[in-house]
C-alpha cells in the first residue's frame, strides 16, 4: 500500500491524513512551520506518474486554507538516490485572500518513481505548508 512520511511540526495536523481520501475537510491534512522540511509518498513500487493534485489543508476555524506555495519534487526508484524532476510554483502563490484552489502538476516528462519527495517547500500565502490530500495519477511501468 502507499506509505506517507514527513518532517517538521504535527500536532493535529498528521501526515497520513495527507492522504486519506478525506478531501476539503477542516483539519484534516498536514501542516508544517518548517521551510526545511519535507513530504514524501510512498507508493510500495515503481509507477510512471503523469500527475499529482495537492488539496489546501483547511483551518475551519479561521476559514483559511494552507498548502505549498513553491517546492521541488525529487523521485526515487529505491528509497535512496533522488533525482529531480522540477521546481513548481502554485498557481495563486503570494496572492492575498483565504481560499486556495487545488493544485495539479502535470509532469512534461512522466516520473517513474517508488517514492516521491517534496522538498524546498514554501508556503502559499504567509502562515503554515500544508496539504490536505495529495494524489498521484499513474500506472505500473508494463502499462505504461
Amino acid at each position: 500500500g502507499v506509505e506517507v512520511s514527513s518532517s517538521g511540526y504535527e500536532s493535529v495536523w498528521l501526515t497520513e491524513d495527507a492522504n486519506d481520501g478525506v478531501y476539503h475537510s477542516d483539519y484534516n491534512g498536514w501542516l508544517t512551520l518548517d521551510e526545511d522540511a519535507w513530504f514524501e509518498i510512498d507508493f510500495g513500487q515503481t509507477y510512471v506518474i503523469e500527475s499529482i493534485m495537492l488539496s489546501p489543508a483547511q483551518n475551519g476555524g479561521d476559514g483559511e486554507d494552507f498548502c505549498i506555495g513553491r517546492m521541488t519534487v525529487q523521485a526515487s526508484t529505491d528509497g535512496s538516490s533522488y533525482d529531480t524532476v522540477g521546481e513548481f510554483e502554485h498557481p495563486q502563490y503570494g496572492t492575498s485572500g483565504t481560499q486556495l484552489d487545488d493544485w495539479e502538476i502535470d509532469f512534461s516528462t512522466p516520473v517513474e518513481a517508488q517514492q516521491l519527495r517534496f522538498t524546498d517547500l514554501e508556503e502559499a500565502r504567509a502562515s503554515y505548508i500544508g496539504i490536505g490530500e495529495l494524489e498521484a495519477w499513474g500506472a505500473p511501468p508494463e502499462c505504461y
